[in-house]
């Protein structure tokens, strides 16, 4: 194939040289050149069904729909150089959830369970607590170095949470994907819809408590917080329950075990979706 070229998402890529512009879809002039090139036939849906966040102008009459946002996709012309999605890469898989759900738990045993499976180190800016190791429980930095980052786009998602920053650094995220690992974020909410909007490739799946009482019998029985940031802490998870439908997957988490093989069969389950197989399909069609 002739020319540069450009992830559109899922696998998907396009010529840079025949794209005229990208934009979004939401204004009715888009809304009906998208009706009129797929009247002529001449529509292409990148999405695999998720939302339609980027439309693809091109120089020969197609149209090509993208999940991925615009100002995400013409970060990725970065000096005319390819940002390639290979389905043969990893599996990025996103979890979130209420604080005290158990994501922690569930991660700890995915990794220890799991084969080729990672779990991304965040960087953040609070202070390291007991236990804690550098580069292996997070990477501690402080707010003035971490801005920095921020403004060199060097993380794949951040958020102030509770007063501090928390950031997945992205280098290490894409070098673990290109060899073929599985890549677990543990993040919280804000952080997963970032990711979602700029790597909506990855696979979502919130963690669920049994119940409200549960959770915050558990976050008590850590010992840490005051009432106070009890208090918080519960008001919050009440909030995020209503983005439960953001994600892809939800797993409630009344057993850990169960929880875990629930994940493992999610991840097996995405890495045998038919976009991941084209390559061993069209080896099966070789004559």
């Amino acid at each position: 194939m002739a020319g540069n070229t450009i992830n559109i998402g899922f696998g998907n890529i396009a010529l840079t040289n025949r794209i005229i512009a990208i934009i979004s879809p939401e204004s009715a002039p888009i809304k009906r050149v998208i009706q009129d090139t797929r009247e002529k036939g001449k529509l292409i849906d990148a999405t695999y069904g998720r939302k339609t966040r980027a439309v693809i102008i091109t120089d020969c009459g197609y149209v090509i729909l993208s999940a991925i946002q615009p100002d995400t996709m013409a970060q990725r012309f970065d000096n005319n150089k390819v940002e390639v999605c290979n389905m043969d890469n990893g599996l990025l898989v996103v979890i979130s959830g209420p604080s005290g759900a158990g994501k922690g738990t569930i991660c700890k045993r995915l990794r220890e369970e799991t084969n080729n499976l990672n779990i991304s180190v965040s960087a953040t800016t609070r202070k390291p607590r007991d236990g804690e190791t550098e580069g292996e429980s997070y990477f501690f930095t402080d707010e003035e170095e971490f801005k920095k980052k921020i403004n060199n786009s060097e993380f794949l998602e951040y958020a102030n949470v509770y007063g501090n920053y928390y950031g997945t650094p992205k280098k290490e995220v894409f070098r673990q994907l290109e060899e073929g690992n599985d890549v677990i974020l543990e993040i919280d909410i804000q952080g997963a819809l970032q990711v979602k909007k700029n790597y909506p490739e990855g696979v979502f799946i919130f963690i669920l408590p049994p119940s409200l009482k549960e959770l915050r019998n558990r976050i008590e029985e850590r010992g840490t917080d005051s009432k106070e940031v009890i208090l918080r802490r519960m008001k919050c998870a009440y909030d995020e329950l209503n983005y439960v439908f953001k994600y892809d997957y939800v797993i409630l988490n009344d057993e850990v075990e169960a929880a875990v093989k629930k994940i493992q069969c999610i991840i097996t389950a995405e890495k045998n979706r038919v976009i991941r197989k084209r390559e061993i399909i069209n080896k099966v069609k070789e004559v």
